[in-house]
């Protein structure tokens, strides 16, 4: 299996109203196998 990293990078114009958005996203792709991991990194850097 082929895996792939994605990363955001948060600018200044960032909308924090896509978060809940995301994470249902990254949840669906879960319940259907397709996002074996996902979260922030270990210094919480990417934690809305």
């Amino acid at each position: 299996m082929n895996r792939f990293l994605v990363m955001t990078m948060r600018r200044p114009e960032f909308d924090l109203a896509v978060v809940p958005l995301h994470r249902e996203l990254l949840e669906s792709l879960r319940a259907q196998g397709r996002n074996g991991l996902s979260g922030s990194f270990s210094d919480r850097g990417g934690v809305a």
